[in-house]
């Protein structure tokens, strides 16, 4: 067995790594002599991360290095030019040409965490037409794509990404807005479309007992996608939300980094705001784990931080950084069983719930994903 894992884990990002090792985890549990690939931006950094725990795992680039030389900038020209790129476009990566046979002999290519591929990112539409017109060596090649986000994108985009999504033996989208756009009009054949939410609800998760614990305040602020609204604004409001929650003492307050050097932008200012704030760095998070109580008070823009505490049982109030990408991401997860309302930043109000999440309607989540992991990995 050949797996061809496409990923954009490398950045890093503490969601998409997670993201990685949690399909690694179950393909190598399902398939241990299989031969894995990943394919990614940065497989020297992924390799660093991951080969203690992967030994077998092996790490290219080759399916984003020929993505990065798509010339175009649109996602409809993006697709065109990765369904050519065989062909019409190989000149433009012969040098690497031989880091391509690992897709050719591929049984399953697989993307992972697809959130990326939509036109936030044009040039990412280029990696499904790259991996539908690969000259495969087997007939019976498995193409799927899970997890994926593929708002915002345009009508005519959408047509275009039916047509290139066709020969795929299996479509998973992880919110209610691409699941319906693309069931509008037959653009994918509903038996190889399903929903069933971000790939990191296949990670088993097991809250952590209160045990009458004081909350913590544990803030994921994110340091980029910031442009369409103001962060002085968005840093008083994260301030005046916590005082204001708790008038009498300021619990002990957690700041959480899932990008190294991002995520680190406004931790000054908020603990000019706050006072002492503890900081937990990517690397700490990344070996160690998030440390998320069910007693816990959590406030983020990041979508995985949100997903992960709201598994764990925390309550939490979500900020949404760029409209029409992140309020789409986040609702999928309010939709799923977290429950919690966004803290938004424009609102004059000057307290929120944080409200409990439904345990049991994440929990049926990853139930949801394991059932479809299974189903498309098959037996053994």
């Amino acid at each position: 067995m050949n797996i061809y894992i496409i990923t954009t884990a490398g950045f890093p990002n503490y969601g998409d790594e997670l993201l990685l090792e949690t399909w690694l985890e179950h393909i190598v549990k399902k398939y241990p002599k299989a031969v894995i690939w990943v394919d990614c931006h940065s497989p020297g950094m992924v390799s660093a991360m991951f080969s203690d725990n992967f030994r077998k795992v092996r790490f290219t680039d080759f399916v984003w290095r020929v993505m990065w030389d798509c010339p175009f900038h649109s996602s409809s020209e993006s697709m065109v030019y990765g369904l050519g790129a065989w062909t019409t476009h190989q000149v433009t990566w012969k040098r690497f040409h031989h880091a391509a046979r690992h897709i050719q002999q591929a049984d399953v290519v697989h993307i992972i965490g697809a959130g990326f591929i939509n036109n936030i990112w044009p040039r990412h539409l280029a990696i499904l037409g790259i991996v539908r017109a690969a000259p495969y060596l087997k007939k019976n090649v498995k193409l799927l794509l899970t997890g994926a986000g593929f708002m915002p994108l345009g009508d005519n985009d959408m047509t275009l990404l039916a047509l290139v999504l066709k020969d795929f033996h299996h479509i998973d989208v992880r919110d209610q807005m691409s699941y319906e756009r693309l069931q509008a009009k037959g653009f994918v054949d509903e038996s190889k479309l399903t929903q069933s939410g971000d790939d990191t609800f296949l990670k088993a998760m097991v809250p952590l007992e209160k045990k009458e614990q004081e909350p913590r305040i544990c803030l994921c602020i994110q340091g980029d996608f910031w442009e369409e609204i103001s962060t002085t604004d968005m840093l008083k409001k994260v301030a005046l939300t916590i005082r204001n929650s708790f008038p009498d003492i300021l619990p002990q307050i957690r700041f959480y980094e899932f990008i190294p050097s991002v995520d680190n932008r406004f931790y000054d200012e908020l603990s000019g705001h706050l006072g002492n704030i503890e900081y937990f760095s990517f690397e700490q998070i990344f070996y160690s784990g998030l440390d998320i109580k069910s007693s816990d008070v959590v406030i983020t823009s990041r979508f995985h931080m949100h997903l992960l505490a709201a598994r764990l049982g925390a309550r939490g109030v979500w900020i949404n950084s760029k409209p029409g990408y992140y309020d789409i991401k986040h609702q999928s997860l309010v939709d799923s069983g977290s429950c919690w309302q966004e803290l938004s930043v424009t609102s004059e109000e000057a307290t929120i719930e944080f409200a409990q999440p439904d345990l049991e309607k994440l929990e049926k989540c990853y139930l949801l994903k394991l059932v479809l992991a299974n189903q498309i990995y098959g037996e053994k």
